[in-house]
């Protein structure tokens, strides 16, 4: 189980993502991926990381975490933690697929059967481009198949309808972010009373709607 080779990818319809293959001596290929500063990432894979790991064990993800963990300069959004994320998540999956083992088993097993799940309410092309904190990257479409699944546009301008259409598919949470607008013009140190009430506007027609039933953070 040797590691042989890092293989990166990219997509230009998702710039902000990077995916990451461990490919071992066995023919055993193990997925990764991470988010954000996807060009960066890719760089010190192959510059840093690659010269480290190639030749260690896929299996031995504890000897490569320590391995590759740098004396300085290491911080919780680093590149250097993006992409020792993917590599992490590679080999773990590699591992998997070696021993045929979930990685819910191989971590010790589970907690708990079942786990409540909520809708993130974006939209297809919500964060495309490279300003994480800015309204402009909201991607809402205006036209075409996205459209669809715009829930984004839905939950400041029809938050009583998407709620509903949530809770018809049995879904009884959701995550919206009608603060944004506010936050960005005084980068978050400021809210008006009148930004504050137009913000609030989603969160009361829901609850004045479905009550309890529909969860919302």
């Amino acid at each position: 189980m040797t590691i042989t080779a890092l293989t990166t990818y990219r997509s230009l319809e998702l710039p902000n993502m990077l995916w990451l293959e461990a490919e071992t001596a066995d023919g055993v290929v193990g997925l990764g991926e991470t988010f954000y500063a996807a060009e960066a990432v890719e760089a010190y894979i192959h510059a840093n990381l690659a010269p480290i790991v190639l030749g260690m064990s896929a299996v031995d993800i504890e000897a490569v975490y320590y391995r590759t963990r740098p004396y300085v300069g290491f911080v919780a959004a680093s590149t250097e933690l993006r992409a020792r994320s993917a590599l992490d998540i590679a080999l773990w999956d590699a591992l998997g697929k070696v021993t045929g083992q979930p990685i819910s088993v191989l971590l010790g097993g589970r907690i708990r059967s079942q786990i409540p799940v909520y809708n993130t309410c974006a939209g297809n092309q919500y964060v495309r481009g490279t300003k994480l904190g800015t309204t402009e990257n909201f991607g809402i479409a205006s036209s075409g198949t996205d459209q669809n699944y715009e829930d984004l546009d839905r939950f400041l301008n029809d938050p009583v309808g998407l709620a509903g259409s949530l809770l018809d598919m049995g879904i009884d949470s959701m995550k919206i972010w009608p603060f944004d607008f506010a936050a960005e013009s005084t980068q978050g140190q400021f809210i008006s009373p009148a930004e504050l009430n137009k913000a609030l506007v989603p969160f009361k027609a829901i609850k004045k709607e479905y009550g309890d039933r529909m969860q919302i953070s």
